[in-house]
């Protein structure tokens, strides 16, 4: 016989836990999957702020009979932008790549940030992140092959993220009001630039007037039709 049950709804929550190690290393509670070949460490020989900073060695080196065989490492998580990610970077070693990218699995793709067969000492770098969600890819490469048989090393060391704040959201009351005219009161950003616009039928558009603003808000007198005819305004901002 066959027949059908029907349990009731499930919930299933999958967790991953925060690796305490590469956030303390990188002094961020940025949560970061591990990804690719060699291991990342906490260390406290090499820093940039004293303290400690994540390292990468020990890569596979490039074998002359497996040239088509890449070694890597990966440090993965997600941002929401806009914002600025940050870090100090130190490299130790030849032919390696490091890369800092945007969006999915890519080994040669040199968009954003790539620093080709270069030892560097602790200098920072930054990658843009801009609006949305996004993938965020740290990419450590061992090319080769490489000189006395040794592969290259990775520092990092004092990553922050810098989220740019949500734009307030513009806000108008009325200041005064009478036959001839009345007063709007607009909540400002200093430095951004306001378009007023007006309408008869809320279709077409027109631009009535530019404003600036040095403070925190802007009185604007807005005309009324004498005609007693409908009229629209609408404000803009760049």
């Amino acid at each position: 016989s066959q027949g059908e049950v029907q349990s009731n709804t499930a919930t299933i929550k999958i967790a991953r836990e925060f690796d305490e190690e590469i956030g303390l290393a990188l002094d961020t509670d940025i949560y970061f999957v591990v990804g690719g070949m060699g291991g990342w460490k906490l260390q406290s020989n090499i820093t940039s702020d004293g303290v400690d900073a994540l390292k990468l060695g020990g890569l596979p080196v490039f074998d002359p009979a497996k040239p088509a065989d890449v070694s890597f490492a990966t440090l993965t998580t997600q941002l929401d932008g806009p914002g600025e990610l940050l870090f100090k970077l130190k490299i130790k070693g030849n032919r390696q790549i490091f890369r800092a990218y945007l969006g999915g699995f890519s080994l040669w793709n040199s968009d954003y940030l790539t620093l080709n067969d270069t030892e560097k000492n602790w200098e920072e770098h930054s990658l843009l992140i801009p609006e949305g969600n996004h993938t965020v890819r740290l990419m450590f490469i061992q090319g080769g092959p490489v000189k006395n048989g040794a592969s290259s090393s990775v520092w990092i060391d004092e990553l922050k993220y810098l989220k740019e704040a949500p734009p307030l959201p513009l806000e108008i009351s009325i200041v005064n009001f009478d036959k001839e005219k009345f007063i709007v009161r607009l909540n400002t950003e200093p430095s951004k630039r306001y378009r007023l616009e007006t309408s008869g039928n809320l279709e077409d558009w027109e631009i009535t007037n530019e404003f600036s603003s040095i403070e925190e808000n802007l009185q604007i007198e807005l005309p009324v039709s004498r005609e007693k005819q409908r009229l629209f305004f609408r404000f803009k901002t760049e």
